[in-house]
């Protein structure tokens, strides 16, 4: 009688530990994948955002462009994933766009916003 307690109590304790070697691995695995977005997904947003802030006739100068687009979260995930910039040089990211001819003055420059020298030259 002995012996079967003892075997039923050895099994829930391989049982406990399969549990949670496989919950350890899964969370390893998933764990990079959640909260970062695919290539696919940058590249859209990143697009949709150019597409958003460098429309002169909108933001008007560079620095109101800047200012925009350092709050909108999506374009910054979307620049950092893509290796364009990071969150406190969003103005990498609009080099970068094809078709971003923002007014750029010395005054900008002179703020200390890196790279503006790249826009002032295809503009």
């Amino acid at each position: 009688m002995k012996k079967g307690l003892a075997l039923s109590l050895n099994m829930i304790i391989i049982v406990a530990i399969a549990v949670l070697t496989l919950a350890s691995i899964s969370i390893f695995f998933f764990s990079g994948s959640f909260g970062q977005i695919s290539e696919a997904e940058a590249q859209r947003l990143f697009s949709s955002g150019c597409a958003r802030y460098c429309q002169p006739d909108l933001y008007e100068t560079f620095r109101n462009a800047y200012t925009a687009s350092q709050n909108d979260h999506d374009f910054v995930s979307a620049c950092e994933r893509l290796g364009y910039g990071d969150g406190a040089h969003v103005n990498r990211c609009f080099e970068r766009c094809s078709n971003c001819f923002l007014e750029v003055n010395q005054d900008d420059i002179n703020r200390g916003y890196d790279n503006l020298i790249a826009l002032t030259e295809r503009g």
